[in-house]
């Protein structure tokens, strides 16, 4: 990490704490600001955020000088008292620390520009995980756009300046070709013109929602006319939104972001476990089920492994619930924090969690699995009784052209249950 040349927030008041500063970023390393005076929650926050490479960087000391932070935050006081603030790094996401939970402060953090509020005195770990989850949503992949469009020269602008702005787009010139490319690309938002040739837009957009797999998807209208019955017709055909062609480019790319981003943040209201933010059972193995047919059309490897903690009903009675909530957290952490971008992390059940690994032989897995089961081990836990330590159980299958996905599951499950009769805090595969 550069120490700051020319870097007006260098100063003499830096509220570092040893801990905080131990371990600096590189300037291409995740990272947070913290804008206020507690060391201790620094520390704390640093702790947890450590191990998945992200630091935490704290008052008005140096900071990576290239990476602008993945989150800021800051008490509600100091946002309300420094306005502009919260805008001084790339827009990274706001969170606010407030000392009540209630609408006026919710209306502060929200007039300030925060996008979260957080009570004090502060869970870390909770803490923690939103700011996980915001750097894996940096990493995903880019946003999917189809446009279906007969003009090719303004489809060739709308795609020019939606890749620009880093998503990926598809254009259909002919309906006819829709449902193809639907099923192909899976797009996250639909831009449909309202004049087409063979069908008109407003047609096409009841054919899409006749799919309960785009009933959520988010279809915008671009239309020459400004009309209010074409508007209104357009809304009822399942429309989210009614764009002039004449509108301004700025205004296109950001009404098709704001769509996408909010559509995957409903999907993974719907698809993901609440309590640890990876995917629910019924979503896990719906993708084992697609990963499994990719696997079988082409023949790559597949692996699949089931993790359970060990004894984990005894954490639960011994330092209570929400300890153990904290442990199932923690190893959410691990798994989010080593895996791949093409790995699939879920919450089979309880303290029952599954990893699906595209193109990874078993043995692959098993070493994988093996690297995490030692950095869980790691960890310490704080209960009322005392800090302990936890272990998981492990066992690995590989893709062998089984007659359905449920073979493959039991797989698994049978080499988890051999590492469980062998002794548990095992991998097996």
């Amino acid at each position: 990490m550069r120490s700051g040349d020319g870097n007006p927030n260098q100063g003499a008041d830096s509220a570092f704490s040893a801990e905080v500063e131990e371990g600096r970023a590189c300037d291409s390393d995740p990272w947070v600001w913290l804008e206020e005076d507690q060391a201790q929650l620094a520390a704390s926050l640093a702790a947890h955020l450590r191990p998945h490479g992200v630091q935490v960087f704290a008052g008005n000391g140096p900071r990576p000088a290239l990476q602008p932070p993945t989150a800021v935050l800051i008490d509600l006081d100091k946002a309300e008292s420094r306005p502009g603030i919260l805008h001084q790094a790339s827009n990274p996401t706001a969170l606010v620390l407030a000392s009540e939970d209630d609408l006026q402060s919710r209306l502060r953090a929200v007039r300030c520009g925060a996008e979260g509020l957080y009570v004090k005195p502060v869970d870390p770990s909770l803490l923690a995980d939103r700011i996980l989850r915001l750097t894996h949503e940096a990493l995903l992949t880019p946003y999917r756009v189809l446009i279906v469009e007969d003009d090719e020269d303004f489809a060739a602008w709308a795609v020019a300046n939606l890749e620009l702005d880093g998503m990926r787009v598809e254009w259909v010139a002919d309906p006819k070709d829709l449902l193809g490319v639907l099923d192909s690309f899976r797009p996250e938002v639909i831009v449909l013109d309202v004049e087409l040739p063979t069908c008109s837009g407003l047609e096409l957009a009841r054919v899409i929602r006749q799919g309960d797999a785009y009933l959520g998807v988010p279809i915008l209208f671009l239309s020459g006319s400004s009309a209010s019955n074409v508007q209104h017709r357009a809304l009822r055909s399942g429309a989210d939104a009614y764009l002039n062609k004449s509108t301004d480019l700025a205004h296109l790319v950001e009404s098709v972001r704001i769509r996408a981003a909010r559509g995957r943040r409903v999907r993974a209201a719907m698809t993901r476990d609440s309590l640890t933010g990876l995917l629910n059972h019924s979503c896990t193995v719906e993708n084992l089920k697609r990963e499994s047919m990719v696997a079988k059309r082409n023949g790559r490897p597949l692996s699949f492994a089931m993790l359970d903690i060990d004894h984990f009903k005894s954490i639960n009675d011994k330092y209570g619930h929400r300890t153990g909530d904290q442990v199932l957290r923690s190893l959410a952490r691990v798994l989010i924090g080593r895996l791949r971008g093409a790995d699939l992390i879920g919450r089979y059940g309880g303290e029952e969690f599954a990893l699906i690994l595209p193109g990874a032989s078993k043995e692959d897995g098993v070493g994988l699995l093996e690297e995490l089961r030692v950095e869980f081990n790691a960890l310490e836990h704080g209960g009322p009784h005392g800090s302990f330590r936890a272990t998981f159980s492990a066992g690995v299958a590989q893709w062998d052209n089984y007659d359905e996905c449920g073979q493959f599951i039991e797989a698994a499950d049978q080499m988890l249950y051999r590492a469980k009769a062998k002794g548990r805090n095992r991998v097996m595969g």
